[in-house]
């Protein structure tokens, strides 16, 4: 009788030990879904955007270029020459809808997009490499996610670019 006890002892402790498993592997899944959601912003790496308009007190302005995109002129490029590391692309006062993307020297390409008028965006580089930042046409995005999406005709702003100094 003393066997039975210790077998059902064992039993009732691997029962608990597998619910407890189940149940943490539940919860990292639903812990692991949720991250995504929180960090909304973030981009790949080297990309992210900054929540705050205010531009940080350790950076200088460099550049400030005002565009105009439109379907003739669709795109734009500012190359990002050696010795910059991190910098911040501010665009301002942007009338429509607009995308971006950072190209490296090895063929990597990362790309995002914004509406509203004022957006900020925080690029980390290598200080021995050179980028390509490109802004073009964004895209109109409806609410209605069955409807498809129309291409802006049109948008102007002022881009500013910024190096941060450590």
């Amino acid at each position: 009788m003393f066997k039975i006890r210790n077998k059902q002892l064992i039993l009732i402790v691997f029962t608990i030990f597998t619910v407890f498993m189940v149940f943490a592997s539940f919860i990292n899944s639903k812990v692991a879904s949720i991250i995504p959601e929180n960090k909304s912003k973030e981009l790949p790496t080297p990309i992210s955007f900054i929540n705050s308009n205010q531009i940080a007190n350790n950076s200088i302005l460099i550049e400030s270029i005002p565009f105009e995109l439109s379907e003739v002129n669709s795109i734009k490029t500012y190359l990002i020459t050696e010795g910059y590391e991190d910098l911040i692309f501010s665009f301002k006062n942007v009338s429509a809808p607009i995308n971006f993307s950072l190209k490296t020297e090895n063929g990597e390409s990362h790309h995002a997009g914004f509406s509203g008028t004022t957006n900020t965006i925080y690029i980390k580089t290598n200080p021995n490499s050179q980028y390509e930042f490109n802004w073009s046409l964004g895209f109109i995005n409806s609410d209605n996610t069955s409807k498809q999406t129309d291409l802006v005709n049109f948008s102007s702003g002022i881009l500013e670019i910024f190096k941060v100094i450590k």
